[in-house]
């Protein structure tokens, strides 16, 4: 979908969210955590979203740090992330935000190289995984929100707009103002993280 960014978005379309009117179940153990009967807040949308966010470490063939970078889970165990993250890794965890114990990654589901985009297996997990819009409907100055763990810093949440889409080597490229936090001159670890729109 994206040439430079693990840009998957989740987008709260209005015919998605429920209204006032609308009877309110309880949650079900599969409902979309997005599905609200209110507009958002950002502090909401952050507080839905790190459930489903992890930070990932990635080893060499002789178990020596490779590198960081995010990820989040679309499935049941199934981690999107960046391709770069996990090319050239012997092994790695992920560790979700706000968590100690680490998840092993068991293996990888799927790969994407030109759109820098992969799928791994992680071990059993309870996080919910975000939903993924069945139809890109962002239009420019949607509001969209980049999440990830710069240098491991976790939790790093950064809101902004959509602020146009661009033709790149023949792929159509998301172009947003959510800043992707850095420490210094360096941006390793959010490896262009999660934008929710």
């Amino acid at each position: 979908m994206f040439a430079v960014a693990l840009a998957v978005l989740v987008y709260v379309a209005p015919e998605r969210v429920m209204t006032a009117a609308e009877p309110k179940a309880a949650p079900s153990d599969g409902e979309e955590p997005f599905r609200q009967s209110k507009q958002l807040t950002t502090v909401e949308i952050a507080r839905l979203a790190f459930p489903s966010v992890v930070l990932l470490s990635m080893n060499d063939d002789n178990g020596q740090p490779l590198c960081m970078g995010s990820g989040f889970f679309i499935d049941k165990d199934i981690v999107a992330t960046n391709f770069h993250v996990i090319d050239q890794a012997a092994s790695g965890y992920a560790k979700r935000v706000g968590e100690s114990s680490k998840l092993i990654i068991k293996g990888i589901v799927g790969v994407d190289p030109l759109h820098d985009l992969a799928l791994i297996q992680v071990a059993a997990s309870a996080a919910p995984p975000l939903p993924i819009a069945a139809k890109l409907t962002v239009n420019v100055g949607d509001p969209v929100y980049a999440i990830g763990n710069p240098l491991g810093l976790e939790a790093t949440f950064s809101p902004g707009v959509v602020s146009g889409f661009r033709e790149s080597a023949g792929l159509r490229v998301l172009q947003m103002t959510a800043p992707i936090s850095t420490v210094g001159e360096l941006r390793v670890g959010l490896s262009k993280g999660t934008a929710i729109a």
